[in-house]
């Protein structure tokens, strides 16, 4: 005998109109767009199944993926829906169904990670919330600067010495993501001058960030800091002496950063300091 099963489904308010709702169970393989909700309010969508009395149906309610399953009240999974398809009298059973709360989107997430990294004992959540950004958004270009920068924090503590080299070449990877997806922004072109790079992997895009007038800002003083202690171990005297220039400029404080020394960071800086660098960007 066949039953027609007919649910009626509250969704919950922050449900986009456009947003296409389906049913997704173990009648249809767990396709998590098998069967289609049709809107019936503004909150409120139904469908109606045909299944076999005696039949034990699990199902839950998608946006069209697995990344977007409902979820309990704090955003965690929850265990499958329920029910015994079993009717004796009128071959009917109606199914009245509450969305708690849809997956956080993207950039929910990425604010999330944003406040954990204003604290440095929360920094290991803010990565974790950060790859979340990134497995739910790809294409995200702030969640990827954001992770490479707290990559950056993490390969500058000493107790991550083991895992150096990893975590170098991950931040690198995440703040190259981070340019490809924000060309005409800086930040990540700078931080990418933390990661102790070659002149040759670093200096095109250097170059391309102070192009920008958003690069000359004070937040990215360290950025040409570090670019000139680079370009100073591989003897470019006149990039580094104007780095520190540009440093300085932006942050007189850092005039004090390097103690004396023979190495030629040290001679560069000194030259730096001897230069109008006050007047750097006029």
């Amino acid at each position: 005998m066949i039953v027609t099963v007919i649910f009626n489904v509250i969704l919950p308010n922050e449900t986009n109109e456009e947003d296409e709702i389906y049913l997704s169970s173990n009648l249809n393989a767990w396709n998590p767009k098998g069967t289609v909700l049709k809107r019936i309010g503004l909150n409120k969508v139904t469908a109606e199944l045909k299944i076999d009395n005696g039949f034990n149906l699990e199902y839950k309610y998608t946006k069209g993926s697995w990344k977007t399953v409902e979820k309990d009240p704090e955003y965690k999974d929850i265990p499958n829906r329920a029910l015994h398809v079993l009717d004796y009298e009128n071959n009917l059973i109606r199914v009245d169904d509450k969305i708690i709360n849809w997956p956080k989107g993207a950039k929910q997430v990425f604010e999330e990670a944003q406040l954990l990294k204003q604290n440095r004992g929360t920094w290991a959540q803010a990565e974790d919330k950060a790859r979340e950004a990134i497995f739910l958004e790809p294409e995200l270009g702030q969640a990827h600067l954001l992770l490479g920068e707290l990559l950056i924090l993490k390969w500058q503590r000493e107790e991550y010495m083991a895992g150096y080299s990893r975590i170098k070449n991950e931040a690198r990877a995440e703040l190259e993501n981070s340019i490809r997806l924000m060309p005409k922004d800086p930040r990540p072109i700078y931080m990418l001058c933390h990661l102790d790079l070659s002149m040759d992997a670093i200096s095109p895009l250097y170059h391309k960030a102070l192009s920008l007038p958003e690069g000359k800002s004070r937040e990215f003083a360290s950025s040409h800091w570090d670019f000139a202690i680079t370009a100073s171990k591989e003897g470019h005297k006149e990039i580094a002496i104007n780095s520190f220039r540009r440093a300085l400029s932006l942050n007189p404080k850092m005039i004090g950063l390097l103690e004396p020394t023979v190495n030629p960071a040290y001679t560069y800086w000194l030259e730096a300091k001897k230069r109008k660098w006050w007047q750097f960007w006029k």
